[in-house]
């Protein structure tokens, strides 16, 4: 189960010009793996005009006009990432999925946004994976594998040192075997 901080998270966000309010969710989806997931505002109306707290959407934010936010997205659990530009004075948003999202790009009026986040994330807050949900680890097969593979090929180079072994070119006197006193 993902992790909340114990604080409220950092201050919200605001657009140059008071109209866009963003607030950031961070989340500790793994052991030092944080997501920061936005809840977007838009202060002209009024309106939440789309909430990602809870999911794995991890968020960076920038401002690079007065009403406009633009949003780059990476899905922790999938990686997939998508760019979205929100214009609160035109009502208007610009939707530009990565290579890995199986959509087209998308512009359209604020009131649009919702459903097309809905249709590729999970509004529901994502749970962490059991272990009977959970993709065997490659990584530790693999490893496995090769560490199987380096110790029979350890003993096999031993095995055949061991019969190669020349013999001596010098041979060893032998000791003489220990002299006990007899006691009367």
């Amino acid at each position: 189960m993902p992790q909340h901080p114990t604080n409220s998270g950092p201050p919200p966000l605001v657009s140059p010009d008071g109209t866009i309010r963003i607030g950031i969710e961070p989340i500790e989806w793994a052991n030092s793996h944080w997501v920061n997931a936005p809840c977007l505002t838009d202060l002209i109306r009024n309106r939440v005009v789309f909430d990602l707290r809870g999911t794995d959407c991890d968020a960076v934010v920038r401002f690079p006009a007065a009403d406009v936010a633009n949003l780059s997205f990476r899905r922790y659990r999938t990686r997939q990432t998508f760019d979205l530009t929100v214009n609160a004075g035109q009502n208007r948003f610009d939707f530009v999925p990565g290579h890995d999202v199986a959509m087209s790009s998308q512009s359209g009026p604020l009131a649009d946004l919702a459903p097309l986040l809905a249709s590729l994330v999970s509004w529901e807050p994502m749970k962490e994976p059991t272990s009977a949900n959970r993709p065997a680890p490659v990584a530790w097969k693999a490893l496995f594998g090769i560490a199987i593979l380096a110790a029979v090929m350890i003993a096999g180079v031993g095995y055949i040192a061991y019969l190669h072994d020349p013999e001596p070119h010098v041979r060893l006197t032998p000791m003489p075997a220990p002299v006990t006193a007899n006691r009367p």
